[in-house]
């Protein structure tokens, strides 16, 4: 068996064991995309260990998220009535507007996203003051929204870092299965099949 698919049995391997972190993980692949010379490879789990700052992120690190806020109305001689933690009625807001509150792009590093995992609980993203008058336009009696967040989960991160380790996965298996086990290979001769078969996995994401 030659060097690089041993290297792949053991990224594959650790892939599948729980306790060892993906972002150990994705170390080992960075090597392993430059022993392969594929520049797909390379650029993304460059980005998975760095963070996609700046960068559209791939599908798979859009997460669902609910849109909640503090509501406030003025009832006369400094009296006012608050209703805290509540779902908003951004369903009735321009779609695009609505599409943007309804998910959340996940550009933070792996080792970001394991960290929030251990944590566990709920986590919110504060929406901007500009975005709250939009979302009072629909409310009536004079209610106004003081303070509004989009909220999500540490379950929704796992989401993010299962689909990760499922494609890379798939990516290896197959990369494996083209490169054979002969002794020496050429990694040129496989470079269109390999670039081929990221599209197909990750790059699919």
């Amino acid at each position: 068996m030659n060097q690089t698919i041993e290297e792949i049995n053991k990224i594959t391997n650790e892939l599948a064991e729980p306790s060892i972190k993906l972002n150990d993980t994705l170390l080992k692949v960075q090597i392993l995309s430059f022993k392969i010379k594929n520049s797909k490879l390379k650029e993304w789990v460059k980005n998975e260990l760095n963070g996609y700052i700046g960068k559209e992120v791939p599908k798979y690190r859009k997460i669902p998220t609910g849109v909640f806020g503090n509501l406030e109305q003025e009832r006369g001689m400094g009296n006012i009535a608050t209703r805290n933690n509540c779902s908003l009625p951004i369903e009735y807001l321009e779609e695009i507007l609505f599409m943007n509150l309804i998910s959340l792009q996940i550009t933070s590093s792996v080792s970001e996203l394991e960290a929030i995992i251990a944590d566990g609980g709920e986590y919110q993203i504060n929406i901007p003051h500009v975005v709250h008058c939009e979302i009072t336009k629909l409310l009536g009696n004079g209610w106004v929204v003081a303070s509004a967040w989009q909220k999500f989960n540490s379950n929704n991160i796992e989401g993010v870092i299962s689909s990760i380790k499922s494609n890379l996965l798939t990516f290896l298996l197959e990369v494996a299965e083209e490169l054979g086990e002969e002794e020496n290979i050429n990694i040129m001769e496989h470079k269109n099949q390999i670039d081929n078969l990221f599209d197909k996995t990750i790059g699919s994401m």
